[in-house]
Order: structure tokens, then sequence, then C-alpha cells
């Protein structure tokens, strides 16, 4: 890293101590089904159905084996939610069937899960591999 990008790291540490990701989670693929849930919509909305949606289905199996209305039903207080509550399943089902259940790090990776664009696969990529 050279000297000018250290010194806009310094600067931006020092401006925005203690950082943190304002969506809860306890599992990377729930960062990752956070992250995608929060297209459209507040980050307060989104902890609000992931701590019910979490609790419901503590584990990718359970959440790969979810019923679509159960999991419509817990996340219909947000936008695009028919369409959302896919990509919820897709994606436990991708990481447990493709990734051996670990979230990759690689980009491309990341945005082959239903619902990842560019968008969600940097914020992904910055919180859990600090990339």
């Amino acid at each position: 890293m050279n000297k000018k990008n250290q010194q806009i790291i310094n600067f931006l540490d020092e401006t925005f101590p203690n950082v943190s990701c304002a969506l809860n989670y306890n599992k990377d693929y729930e960062l990752v089904i956070a992250v995608m849930l929060s297209a459209q919509t507040t980050d307060k909305a989104v902890n609000a159905v992931t701590e019910v949606l979490f609790s419901r289905f503590n584990s990718l199996e359970k959440l790969a084996s979810a019923s679509l209305e159960e999991v419509e039903n817990i996340i219909k207080k947000i936008g695009m939610y028919k369409l959302k509550a896919q990509n919820v399943i897709g994606i436990a089902k991708k990481i447990l069937e493709d990734f051996n259940e670990a979230v990759p790090s690689d980009k491309d990776l990341l945005q082959t899960l239903p619902g990842v664009g560019n968008k969600t696969a940097g914020v992904i990529r910055c919180e859990i591999f600090k990339i």
C-alpha cells in the first residue's frame, strides 16, 4: 500500500472510529441474507424480520428446507418480500450444496447467490472478509 492510500485510511479511521455493520447477524450466511434483504428497505426493518427468521430457522439446513410461504410470512413487512423469500431459501441451498456450508469470499462466486449483486457482494466481502 502506498503512502497516500495509508494516509487516507488513517484519516478515515480517525474520523469514523468504531464503524460497524448496522445489520444484526451471528453467522456469515446470516449477513449474506440480511444484506440481500436490505435492498429497498431499512436496516431496522431487516433486523426486525431477521431476528424472527434466524430464531425460527437457526441453520442453513432449516432455511434450505423452509416453506416459501413461511419465509414470506416472516419477512412480509419488508418490500419485495415474495422475491426475497425465494432468495433466502435459494441462498441457503446454494451455500449448502455448492460451497460446503461456507460463504465464499470471491466476488464472482458471491454473485452466483440468488439476489446477490455487486453491491451486496462488496458489503459481504468488506464485513466478513475485511476485503
